[in-house]
């Protein structure tokens, strides 16, 4: 059987809400969550995928409680066999177990993500970014770039423009820190073309404050800047 009309009207509103969240526009998901909550008779799988973004919701406006709802979600959702549900929940407690320092816990919930035996590539892509940027802060270089060349490699046959922006700021980063400042300017080349492509793809109504305020936007703007200096030094 099709999707019913109400079920169809859920899905454009999970979808609307996921797009938002990409773009960093707290204030309509906020509102699209709000219409989201007058709908009834939501699938058990809609439920859950709501669930999962009003945490992501959470974790872009720094609540603390996102945390404990993702912590949630991931045995609710491995309750009822929706393991893409809880293996996204997994990647982002990681993330946030990441910013913590908290290393035990952002390796358990990898070890969880193993389990699941995911196979979505866009879930695959996002944990990996984690565990990239996990080397990174363990000081394992060498295995965060290997890694990072997967992830350039995956999204790139996939056409996900937006991980393969992550995964060269992520690299870039990597390699000013190793003081690899030639490698360093051409990656950076490379991600402010890119940037310049998602910005060109916005909506003329819609402004990028959003976007620049997402963490990885500002961490690229903060590698500009030290590309400019690098720049700066050597003339």
């Amino acid at each position: 059987a099709g999707l019913s009309n109400q079920e169809l009207a859920v899905d454009i509103l999970l979808t609307g809400i996921e797009l938002e969240l990409l773009m960093g526009d707290i204030g309509r998901c906020q509102e699209l969550q709000r219409q989201l909550g007058e709908k009834q008779n939501l699938t058990r799988m809609q439920i859950f995928k709501g669930k999962l973004l009003e945490a992501r919701l959470a974790g872009l406006t720094l609540r603390t409680e996102a945390g404990k709802m993702y912590e949630e979600l991931v045995d609710e959702a491995i309750k009822y066999d929706f393991g893409e549900i809880a293996g996204s929940a997994l990647v982002s407690l990681a993330e946030i177990y990441l910013k913590e320092n908290n290393y035990d816990d952002v390796e358990r919930s990898f070890r969880r993500f193993k389990a699941l035996k995911i196979q979505n590539v866009i879930i695959k892509l996002d944990h990996n970014m984690i565990l990239a940027a996990f080397h990174y802060r363990r000081k394992r270089y060498d295995p965060a770039l290997e890694l990072i060349k997967t992830i350039k490699e995956t999204a790139e046959n996939s056409g996900c423009m937006y991980f393969i922006f992550k995964a060269i700021v992520l690299e870039s980063d990597i390699l000013f820190h190793c003081g690899k400042y030639s490698v360093f300017m051409k990656r950076m080349k490379q991600a402010q073309n890119i940037f310049n492509i998602l910005v060109d793809a916005f909506p003329d109504e819609r402004n990028i404050e959003g976007l620049e305020a997402l963490p990885f936007v500002k961490r690229f703007n903060f590698l500009v800047d030290k590309m400019k200096a690098t720049v700066d030094i050597n003339q």
